[in-house]
Formats: C-alpha cells, sequence, structure tokens
C-alpha cells in the first residue's frame, strides 16, 4: 500500500545511465507526506542534526520547520518494520511545508535507504501517514 514514481528509458543506453545513476546514489529522492498529527508529536523538540550529513532540503524548505529522525529500524513482532534499538541505522530528514491542528503535509528525504522508512520515521515522530495500515 505504497505509491512512488517509475523511471523508464526510452533507450538501452538511457537506461544503463539510468541504472549506473541508482546504483551510484546520484539520484535525489524527495517524498511528499500527508501526515497526521497524533497530539504526542515531539516537534520541534526534535534536535537538528549535529553532525555535518551531505542530506537536507535547504532549496525547498523553511529551515526554521526542518528535523531529524535518527532511529535505528528493524522487522518487528508481525513482520513489520519498526524502530529498534537492535535494528539498521536510519536518518530521515523532514520538513514541514504547511500544519494545521490535526494535519500536516511534510517533505521527507531518506538519508539511508530501509524498507519502509519514511512511514516509520514518520509514526516515530507522531506523524503517522494518512490512511496507513501500517
Amino acid at each position: 500500500d505504497t505509491s512512488g514514481a517509475v523511471a523508464l528509458a526510452k533507450t538501452q543506453t538511457c537506461a544503463r545511465d539510468l541504472g549506473a545513476q541508482f546504483r551510484e546514489s546520484r539520484v535525489e529522492k524527495i517524498y511528499l507526506l500527508l501526515s497526521a498529527v497524533t497530539g504526542r508529536s515531539p516537534w520541534p523538540q526534535f534536535p537538528r542534526c549535529k553532525e555535518k550529513v551531505d542530506c537536507s532540503m535547504d532549496e525547498a524548505t523553511d529551515l526554521g520547520t526542518d528535523f531529524w529522525v535518527h532511529a535505528p529500524i528493524a522487522r518487528c513482532d508481525g513482520g513489520w518494520q519498526g524502530v529498534d534499538a537492535d535494528g539498521a541505522e536510519a536518518l530521515t530528514h523532514f520538513a514541514f511545508l504547511a500544519r494545521a491542528e490535526n494535519v500536516a503535509l511534510l517533505l521527507a528525504k531518506p538519508c539511508t535507504g530501509r524498507t519502509h522508512q519514511i512511514r516509520v520515521h514518520a509514526s516515530h515522530a507522531g506523524l503517522p501517514l494518512f490512511a496507513d495500515a501500517g
């Protein structure tokens, strides 16, 4: 129950070049999310990233509204991914575009590539994705 974009190439040369860009991590992925504000969201108390990480969205957002979630992710009981101290390191940069009492529109940029990283980190921040049963 996720959505996304599919990149297609019209020629074999373009397909090789596109594949190389993904393999070499030269593709920047930024996602738009609609989240419920649960009332337990600690934003803006989430810490700003203390170390220099090449994973920012400075051009797209007002820096006063961004935060990072740096929490390990692992497969939990029932087969779902979740935050777990013994999990793999995961870092996601979030930025608010708009916020109302019970809803928020955000950008998310995963700095690592864990399964369901954005939905897990958004939920961990008290901002679960709308219509996300997981």
